[in-house]
Protein backbone atom coordinates (compact mmCIF):
# COMPACT_ATOMS: atom_id res chain seq x y z
CA UNK A 1 0.00 0.00 0.00
CA UNK A 2 1.30 3.33 -0.80
CA UNK A 3 1.53 6.25 1.69
CA UNK A 4 -1.06 8.95 0.53
CA UNK A 5 0.87 11.88 -0.48
CA UNK A 6 0.12 15.20 2.04
CA UNK A 7 -1.00 18.27 -0.09
CA UNK A 8 2.21 20.56 0.06
CA UNK A 9 4.31 16.89 -1.86
CA UNK A 10 1.68 17.23 -5.03
CA UNK A 11 3.46 19.57 -6.99
CA UNK A 12 6.72 17.71 -5.93
CA UNK A 13 5.68 14.66 -6.80
CA UNK A 14 4.36 15.89 -10.37
CA UNK A 15 7.93 17.52 -10.95
CA UNK A 16 9.54 14.31 -10.09
CA UNK A 17 7.00 12.54 -12.68
CA UNK A 18 7.88 15.45 -15.59
CA UNK A 19 11.46 15.28 -14.89
CA UNK A 20 11.46 11.24 -15.14
CA UNK A 21 10.19 11.42 -18.39
CA UNK A 22 12.40 14.22 -19.77
CA UNK A 23 9.50 16.59 -20.15
CA UNK A 24 8.80 20.18 -20.54
CA UNK A 25 6.22 22.25 -21.37
CA UNK A 26 3.66 20.45 -19.94
CA UNK A 27 2.19 22.55 -17.99
CA UNK A 28 -1.17 21.25 -18.94
CA UNK A 29 -0.21 17.85 -18.02
CA UNK A 30 0.57 18.43 -14.47
CA UNK A 31 -2.60 20.92 -14.06
CA UNK A 32 -4.55 18.26 -14.88
CA UNK A 33 -2.50 15.58 -13.03
CA UNK A 34 -2.99 18.30 -9.43
CA UNK A 35 -6.84 17.91 -10.10
CA UNK A 36 -6.50 13.81 -10.62
CA UNK A 37 -4.09 13.30 -7.10
CA UNK A 38 -7.01 12.65 -5.04
CA UNK A 39 -8.68 9.93 -7.02
CA UNK A 40 -5.22 8.13 -7.90
CA UNK A 41 -5.13 7.71 -3.76
CA UNK A 42 -2.28 10.51 -3.71
CA UNK A 43 -0.58 9.12 -5.86
CA UNK A 44 1.35 11.83 -7.97
CA UNK A 45 3.00 9.47 -10.63
CA UNK A 46 -0.55 7.66 -11.56
CA UNK A 47 -2.20 10.72 -12.04
CA UNK A 48 0.83 12.31 -14.25
CA UNK A 49 0.68 9.15 -16.45
CA UNK A 50 -3.01 9.43 -16.86
CA UNK A 51 -3.37 12.98 -17.46
CA UNK A 52 -0.31 13.00 -19.94
CA UNK A 53 -1.54 10.22 -22.05
CA UNK A 54 -5.06 11.73 -22.08
CA UNK A 55 -4.05 15.03 -23.57
CA UNK A 56 -1.59 13.45 -26.04
CA UNK A 57 -4.71 11.43 -26.95
CA UNK A 58 -7.64 14.52 -26.50
CA UNK A 59 -5.38 17.36 -27.85
CA UNK A 60 -2.65 15.85 -29.82
CA UNK A 61 0.29 16.97 -27.51
CA UNK A 62 3.62 15.76 -28.76
CA UNK A 63 6.18 15.33 -26.09
CA UNK A 64 7.98 18.00 -24.54
CA UNK A 65 5.52 20.56 -26.58
CA UNK A 66 3.05 23.06 -25.28
CA UNK A 67 -0.58 22.30 -25.70
CA UNK A 68 -2.78 25.42 -26.81
CA UNK A 69 -6.30 23.19 -27.07
CA UNK A 70 -5.65 21.89 -23.06
CA UNK A 71 -9.58 22.64 -22.56
CA UNK A 72 -10.09 19.51 -25.32
CA UNK A 73 -8.40 16.96 -22.01
CA UNK A 74 -11.02 17.81 -19.47
CA UNK A 75 -13.65 14.97 -20.74
CA UNK A 76 -11.88 12.09 -21.31
CA UNK A 77 -10.30 12.75 -17.65
CA UNK A 78 -13.84 12.38 -16.31
CA UNK A 79 -13.78 15.76 -15.53
CA UNK A 80 -15.78 18.78 -16.14
CA UNK A 81 -14.57 22.82 -16.64
CA UNK A 82 -16.55 25.47 -15.52
CA UNK A 83 -15.07 29.14 -16.16
CA UNK A 84 -15.82 31.53 -12.77
CA UNK A 85 -15.51 34.99 -12.66
CA UNK A 86 -13.00 36.16 -10.06
CA UNK A 87 -12.19 39.92 -8.80
CA UNK A 88 -8.38 38.91 -8.16
CA UNK A 89 -5.99 39.81 -10.75
CA UNK A 90 -2.91 37.53 -10.90
CA UNK A 91 -2.32 34.43 -9.69
CA UNK A 92 -1.20 35.55 -5.80
CA UNK A 93 -4.35 37.41 -5.52
CA UNK A 94 -7.25 34.76 -6.99
CA UNK A 95 -5.12 32.22 -4.90
CA UNK A 96 -6.06 34.14 -1.41
CA UNK A 97 -9.64 34.81 -3.12
CA UNK A 98 -10.49 31.30 -4.05
CA UNK A 99 -12.34 28.76 -1.80
CA UNK A 100 -9.67 26.78 0.32
CA UNK A 101 -11.63 23.48 -1.18
CA UNK A 102 -11.84 22.47 -4.96
CA UNK A 103 -10.17 22.43 -7.54
CA UNK A 104 -9.28 25.20 -9.92
CA UNK A 105 -7.44 26.03 -13.01
CA UNK A 106 -5.76 29.60 -13.65
CA UNK A 107 -5.03 30.45 -17.27
CA UNK A 108 -2.33 33.27 -17.91
CA UNK A 109 -0.34 34.02 -21.21
CA UNK A 110 1.06 30.56 -22.29
CA UNK A 111 1.04 28.83 -18.95
CA UNK A 112 -1.82 27.12 -17.01
CA UNK A 113 -1.29 26.40 -12.87
CA UNK A 114 -3.51 24.39 -10.33
CA UNK A 115 -4.98 25.54 -7.23
CA UNK A 116 -6.26 22.32 -5.10
CA UNK A 117 -7.82 23.27 -1.88
CA UNK A 118 -6.29 26.30 -1.67
CA UNK A 119 -2.75 25.61 -2.58
CA UNK A 120 -1.46 26.32 -5.72
CA UNK A 121 0.72 23.54 -7.38
CA UNK A 122 2.82 25.24 -9.83
CA UNK A 123 6.12 26.77 -10.03
CA UNK A 124 4.09 30.11 -10.58
CA UNK A 125 2.63 29.75 -6.97
CA UNK A 126 2.72 33.55 -5.43
CA UNK A 127 3.31 35.37 -8.58
CA UNK A 128 1.69 38.52 -10.45
CA UNK A 129 1.00 36.97 -13.49
CA UNK A 130 -2.06 38.15 -15.27
CA UNK A 131 -4.85 36.05 -15.07
CA UNK A 132 -6.95 35.12 -18.11
CA UNK A 133 -9.33 32.94 -16.87
CA UNK A 134 -9.87 30.57 -13.74
CA UNK A 135 -11.86 27.51 -14.46
CA UNK A 136 -13.60 25.32 -11.62
CA UNK A 137 -12.96 21.88 -11.84
CA UNK A 138 -15.27 18.78 -10.46
CA UNK A 139 -15.62 15.32 -11.31
CA UNK A 140 -17.96 14.56 -14.44
CA UNK A 141 -20.14 12.26 -12.86
CA UNK A 142 -20.86 14.64 -9.89
CA UNK A 143 -21.57 17.40 -12.52
CA UNK A 144 -24.41 14.85 -14.50
CA UNK A 145 -25.57 14.27 -10.80
CA UNK A 146 -26.33 17.97 -10.00
CA UNK A 147 -27.50 18.63 -13.90
CA UNK A 148 -29.99 15.78 -13.87
CA UNK A 149 -31.35 16.89 -10.61
CA UNK A 150 -32.02 20.34 -11.92
CA UNK A 151 -34.17 18.45 -14.90
CA UNK A 152 -36.33 16.35 -12.53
Amino acid sequence: MQPILIKKDIGTGLMAASARRAERADCVVRAFAACLVEREQGDAEAAYRFAHAAVKHACGRANRKGCPRWQMAAKPLGLCMTEIFVTGHTIRTVTLELPKTGRYILKVKGHVAAVVDGVCHDWAAGKCMRIISVWHITDSSASDAIASQGTE
